[in-house]
């Protein structure tokens, strides 16, 4: 059996990746930064590829290392299930029935940060929610996933976003400067910050070396 289609194609996801990472490379923990990533590829999909993305928050577990069972976890545990908190959540795109992560790329370091020095690949985080296991006792292969979808989380999560105008701003640098592939996206953008002072930001960011 062929496997599905893709909502995005890799080339897509990797220059998405790299002009959101680019944006806030230098501002934020980027690899801590699942909200700006999460609403800023939904606003791209939705400006430049006509998609109903949205972003959406609550617990998450990724098998980023089946080797070793390393599994990238995003919340707290509470009777023995993984659910999320104001303190302890994660972000991701839903779009037609796809979980997107385009932080996916970095989970090395928000691992790293931890404590966690396993090695992890770079790669692209695109899957069919229909193949989500149920449980994270399911995850048994690389890039086998759980995502606990949170009402409350993705409203405090889009409120907490847009209460922060510079937030928005950055978001919509990175729509203004994506360009969708095969189309030349501009190595450099010039962006002035609330004093007028002019910035010129570089397109760059880790490799991404393959998909989960």
């Amino acid at each position: 059996m062929p496997p599905p289609k893709l909502v995005l194609p890799f080339v897509d996801y990797c220059r998405v990746f790299r002009v959101i990472y680019s944006v806030l490379d230098g501002r934020a923990h980027t690899h801590r930064a699942c909200i700006f990533f999460a609403v800023s590829g939904a606003i791209i999909l939705r400006q430049h590829y006509q998609l109903k993305a949205l972003p959406v928050a609550g617990a998450a577990a990724y098998m980023v290392n089946s080797d070793t069972s390393l599994v990238a976890t995003f919340g707290k545990i509470e009777d023995g299930m993984l659910v999320s908190s104001a303190e302890a959540f994660h972000c991701w795109v839903q779009c037609d029935g796809y979980a997107i992560d385009f932080m996916a790329p970095v989970f090395c370091e928000n691992l790293q940060a931890a404590g966690i020095s396993t090695p992890i690949a770079r790669k692209m985080f695109q899957r069919p929610l229909a193949e989500m296991a149920e449980s994270t006792a399911e995850l048994d292969s690389d890039g086998a996933f759980s995502l606990f979808q949170s009402v409350e989380r993705t409203q405090a999560m889009i409120e907490n976003f847009e209460a922060k105008a510079s937030s928005g701003d950055l978001a919509n640098v990175c729509s203004h400067w994506y360009r969708r592939p095969p189309k030349r996206i501009s190595e450099t953008l010039d962006m002035a910050n609330d004093l007028g002072k002019v910035e010129r930001l570089t397109l760059h960011g880790p490799e991404v070396s393959g998909v989960w």
